[in-house]
């Protein structure tokens, strides 16, 4: 991937007064990590991700979760699953500012029955590089039959 390093007098203007604290680096790699962690099940490194009073709202709608909540959603999420969630961008990280945005395809076995689900997560990072908030956008229209999931080593 290449990065523009002059961006369109339009574009400019447009993005004249979006400011960041984090690089657009640090955020894609935030991402990927995410993806990576979850697909080796580790609860306490997603946790890590988050800022200390970062808030989670998987999906978006559902019950707000912070602090020790999100080690227990997320290992109670590998729990019921099989121990992991693969989970893969699906395409580009997308930045604006310290908001970082990306698709996922999640694959899962719940109930011995492999599942895959489309998710678009969006993330806000606060001034040390952490997950102020972590918004999961997918319901039941983004649920579907799937292949069995592969744990990344």
């Amino acid at each position: 991937m290449t990065e523009r390093t002059s961006l369109p007098t339009p574009l400019k203007i447009l993005f004249g007064n979006i400011s960041a604290k984090n690089s657009p680096a640090h955020i894609r790699w935030a991402l990927k990590e995410y993806g990576d962690l979850m697909s080796q099940g580790n609860a306490q490194g997603i946790v890590d991700l988050f800022a200390p009073d970062g808030v989670l709202l998987d999906p978006v709608g559902s019950q707000e979760r912070r602090g020790k909540d999100l080690f227990d959603f997320y290992q109670g999420s590998f729990d019921a699953m099989g121990g992991f969630i693969e989970m893969r961008l699906d395409g580009e990280v997308r930045i604006a500012g310290d908001y970082g945005a990306a698709a996922y395809i999640a694959r899962m076995t719940i109930d011995g029955q492999d599942v895959m689900v489309e998710t678009l997560d969006v993330m806000k990072f606060d001034e040390n590089g952490k997950f102020a908030s972590t918004h999961a956008y997918w319901g039941p229209p983004n649920v579907k039959a799937g292949r069995k999931p592969e744990k990344l080593r």
